[in-house]
């Protein structure tokens, strides 16, 4: 997995001192893990460790084994459903449970009543591993949303690289309600204002009009621009959108520390491979929301302001920043 490190080694201790928000989030791409593969990885302030059985079924548990405290993600291994650990072979399974003791002459009953393995609930969707954190241990509150595009055959996926950012997932998600900052940090000519719905878990925002674009030989396109968007809890935001052509973004924030973030971008496209002129003006809408394309600068002028900020509790607004106090009432859900 690429990543891009824009994280300041210097950074102040604590900027925010507000909890990991509860939610789903992703952790890696389906086909990054592959059967028989035990991965340790560092998500929510803590080593987990992730495995695929022999069935392709996915967990996710916290790393030391139950028994005398092996590290599971340092020697485990995958036999057929089980997860092995490297000190005495105990055998557990996708849910936690211990299945298998090899030189235990009968099994202890309480290994049959409840998993003995912590861990957290995961499923795949959209070609991805999601894990649902809850810092009581909560069930899922929702499900993941469907992305149709990314199992359509028609429709191209690319990654971008991961960046990986010293700030909290809500500050990252606050940037969309941001109206002011799009002018003077991102170069668009004047800010929309658009308001949001709020509803539950769910946060959705619309709108569409006319505008012209140029193609790639400076030819003037007359057409419709739509964003639809939607943020799922703290870390799932899909945006599509219509320019003369179609794109849709898969945003997704990972909190990997208190105050370290993953932030990923995915994009989906009808293939266009036939028509050069439309592929040209996806390349110029992609590189738009991550890179630099003439006056327009995407995520990457983001970066530097999240790294070094901090967080007010009480920040010392004026009238253009109403949508802020919004969000931030709604997102303040996923603390309690």
């Amino acid at each position: 997995m690429k990543t891009l490190l824009i994280a300041r080694e210097n950074a102040p201790v604590s900027r925010y001192g507000l909890p990991i928000p509860y939610g789903w989030y992703r952790i890696m791409l389906s086909d990054e893990l592959g059967v028989g593969v035990v991965q340790t990885v560092r998500l929510f302030d803590r080593e987990w460790v992730l495995f695929r059985d022999a069935k392709g079924q996915v967990g996710l548990f916290e790393p030391h084994c139950p028994h005398l405290g092996a590290h599971l993600g340092v020697g485990g291994k995958v036999d057929g459903e089980l997860l092995r650990c490297p000190f005495h072979n105990w055998g557990f399974d996708h849910q936690g449970f211990c299945r298998h003791i090899p030189y235990a002459r009968s099994m202890p009953p309480s290994l049959s009543r409840e998993p003995v393995l912590k861990g957290l609930p995961v499923v795949e969707a959209n070609r991805m591993i999601w894990a649902w954190f809850h810092p009581t241990g909560a069930a899922p509150m929702w499900q993941v949303p469907d992305v149709p595009e990314t199992a359509n055959p028609g429709w191209h996926t690319r990654h971008h690289p991961v960046f990986e950012i010293r700030t909290i997932a809500q500050e990252i998600a606050e940037n969309s309600v941001d109206a002011a900052h799009l002018k003077y940090v991102h170069g668009q000519a004047a800010a929309l204002d658009v308001g949001s719905t709020y509803t539950g878990h769910l946060r959705t925002t619309a709108l569409k009009g006319p505008m012209s674009i140029e193609d790639s030989r400076g030819k003037r396109i007359d057409c419709e621009f739509s964003v639809d968007f939607e943020q799922s809890g703290p870390g799932i935001q899909v945006v599509r959108m219509s320019r003369h052509v179609s794109l849709v973004m898969l945003i997704t924030i990972t909190p990997v520390e208190s105050e370290l973030t993953h932030l990923r971008f995915s994009f989906l496209h009808p293939d266009y491979s036939e028509d050069p002129v439309r592929q040209a003006l996806v390349e110029d809408f992609i590189q738009e929301q991550v890179g630099e394309r003439g006056q327009y600068v995407g995520v990457v002028a983001d970066l530097p302001i999240w790294n070094n900020k901090i967080y007010h509790r009480k920040p010392l607004l004026c009238d253009g920043d109403g949508k802020i106090v919004e969000f931030r009432r709604w997102f303040s859900q996923f603390y309690q």
